[in-house]
């Protein structure tokens, strides 16, 4: 019976994290909380941490979180390749979130889809608490907020707070520790928290670039400017930086795309 002892010893291990994490979110729930909801809803299948599908058939992607990885960037071309770390639990934690129910309550984005066509939403279970906080305050996952769904960003970014404090989750994970710019090469992929010093602020065009290496660079476009109000990117020059995104690589450089100011951290 080694397989049904391991499958016991894993949903045990489950069922304790989840203990943990709810009594570590007291009070995230009120600061997540909302006035209304747009629609009520039902989950058919968790593909993982932070989407799912709905009875209806529509893929509904949780705003405000980004999980680990079931399939990293790159897996079609690896035979086997191994979910990044807390990948299932991450999938596994949303689908004991949301219980024999499967309900959810839906506060929609104000863009409603994104380019992969799934729902953008804030996802709320029925007791008031926001899915994708308490995965954050568990550790499981990583806070990112993408306009203009900015709405509910200081209860995100507080949720994250709760985890990283304890090094719970992802921020206990080396694989998750940041990675130096200059070790990012171009056939680096996926998300991932970068540390570096700014080299250099420029403008091409319509962007404001920030220099990490000959390699990495951090976009932000002027459609995105008005977020960073109050904030003189030039003045970031010498100045080290945590940044965190998807890594877009082209002709042999890469570049991260900075869409709201909770992306960056100022280090020192």
């Amino acid at each position: 019976m080694p397989g049904y002892r391991q499958r016991a010893l894993q949903w045990s291990a489950l069922c304790v994290w989840v203990l943990v994490s709810l009594a570590a979110v007291a009070g995230q729930d009120q600061a997540c909380s909302v006035s209304g909801y747009d629609a009520v809803v039902r989950v058919e299948h968790v593909f993982d941490g932070d989407t799912v599908r709905l009875e209806d058939g529509r893929k509904l992607r949780l705003m405000g979180i980004n999980t680990p990885e079931l399939h990293p960037p790159g897996y079609a071309q690896r035979a086997n390749a191994a979910a990044e770390p807390l990948a299932e639990r991450a999938r596994d934690a949303l689908a004991e979130l949301l219980g024999e129910s499967r309900r959810l309550h839906l506060v929609l984005g104000t863009e409603r889809e994104d380019r992969y066509g799934r729902l953008l939403a804030h996802a709320y279970l029925p007791d008031g608490g926001n899915v994708a906080g308490r995965l954050l305050a568990s550790g499981l996952g990583f806070a990112i907020v993408v306009p203009p769904n900015t709405n509910l960003a200081d209860c995100y970014v507080r949720s994250e707070q709760l985890a990283r404090g304890s090094k719970r989750g992802v921020w206990g994970e080396d694989y998750f520790a940041p990675v130096p710019a200059t070790e990012i090469t171009a056939s680096t992929a996926g998300f991932r928290l970068i540390s570096a010093t700014i080299q250099s602020v420029s403008r091409r065009g319509d962007t404001t670039w920030l220099k990490l290496s000959n390699v990495l660079s951090l976009r932000i476009r002027d459609a995105d400017l008005a977020y960073f109000q109050g904030i003189d990117l030039a003045s970031w020059r010498g100045r080290e930086v945590l940044a965190r995104g998807w890594l877009t690589p082209r002709g042999g450089r890469v570049s991260v795309r900075i869409r709201h100011p909770s992306a960056l951290e100022l280090t020192r």
